[in-house]
């Protein structure tokens, strides 16, 4: 089942950020509650226990991460809308199920007509996460890199619906 993310269940959102670094970034408790805080969207997938979480920004946030401040400069320069991955991760015990997809869906569902826009590491390489964004339609639409790590911004575009067949 797909939920909001309540205040009880930051513990195990926080433990399974912490058991998918490096693909996600590491934090402590009290960073991840204020990440909660300014989410525009801050969802997990419960089935007995969290086995998976999104947290998604909006245009206008406070949050000061290099990766979503230039996803910011490019909507401030060009207009284009975006609503920001901070970040999604799934239990380790919970994965090849489709709960990434299945959250993704329902961030689409929830923001229709929204630009998706997120980062993933290409150094060091975090293929997995491309491929699972790649099938999902996000494309690179710039790189940046700092202290030995480099990240391809990506962006999927809404999908426009098919009236052909109505």
């Amino acid at each position: 089942m797909i939920r909001p993310l309540e205040p009880r269940d930051l513990p195990a959102v926080f433990a399974i950020n912490q058991a998918n670094r490096p693909a996600v970034g590491d934090l402590d408790e009290a960073w991840l509650a204020q990440l909660v805080e300014w989410a525009d969207l801050a969802l997990v997938v419960e089935s007995e226990q969290i086995d998976a979480f999104l947290l998604v920004m909006a245009p206008g946030s406070p949050y000061p991460s290099p990766n979503y401040r230039w996803f910011e400069r490019r909507r401030e320069a060009s207009g284009e809308d975006h609503v920001y991955v901070d970040r999604i991760a799934v239990r380790h015990r919970a994965q090849n199920q489709r709960l990434g997809s299945a959250l993704y869906e329902e961030l689409f569902r929830l923001r229709p007509g929204r630009p998706v826009s997120c980062e993933v590491n290409v150094r060091p390489m975090n293929a997995g996460s491309l491929r699972f964004h790649e099938r999902h339609g996000f494309g690179e639409v710039g790189q940046q890199g700092a202290n030995g790590k480099t990240v391809a911004m990506l962006l999927r575009k809404p999908v426009e619906p098919d009236h052909r067949n109505r």
